[in-house]
């Protein structure tokens, strides 16, 4: 992703070799334009080339990546890898 010809940040796409259906999403943003929404507009737009293409969008990150895992849910998808919350 670009503004004016400096760039924002990165996206891929990635067909899961398991399940064809689905296709992995991830972004990299830079630092200095982290925490302003960037993250975000990247993964939507990711997001729509999954459903363009009749494909079902899998947004992830690292489970140590706090920020991230907050984009991610930014845009409405969550972390399947989270959803047992299990403390003792």
């Amino acid at each position: 992703m670009s503004d004016g010809g400096n760039t924002l940040g990165y996206g891929v796409v990635v067909q899961y070799l398991a399940n064809p259906r689905y296709w992995g999403c991830g972004m990299v943003v830079l630092p200095e334009h982290r925490r302003k929404g960037v993250g975000g507009r990247i993964l939507s737009h990711l997001r729509d080339i999954c459903r363009e293409n009749g494909k079902i969008p899998h947004p992830g990150c690292w489970y140590h990546n706090h920020l991230s895992k907050k984009t991610v849910e930014g845009i409405g998808c969550y972390s399947k890898t989270r959803l047992l919350n299990i403390q003792f």
